[in-house]
């Protein structure tokens, strides 16, 4: 988790804004939180009875982050 932070604030110096880098991995982060805080967020949501509703997002958030990665690579490399 850490390199993928130093990667993450190393973004904002070596891509320029335009590459739509930064953002791409600023949703990675965001999404990537919702998976490893997940044994919470059930938790909340299975006492309101939302946990299967909570599972299917984690699983959107994951198959996300899969494809996520090509379209990162096509990104950085057009820079």
């Amino acid at each position: 988790m850490s390199a993928f932070y130093r990667a993450f604030h190393e973004s904002k110096f070596l891509f320029p804004p335009k590459s739509g880098v930064r953002q791409h991995v600023d949703e990675i982060r965001e999404r990537a939180a919702y998976i490893t805080n997940f044994s919470e967020i059930l938790r909340i949501a299975r006492d309101g009875n939302e946990g299967s509703a909570a599972s299917l997002k984690k699983l959107d958030h994951v198959n996300w982050i899969l494809g996520a990665t090509d379209v990162l690579e096509k990104r950085m490399v057009r820079i």
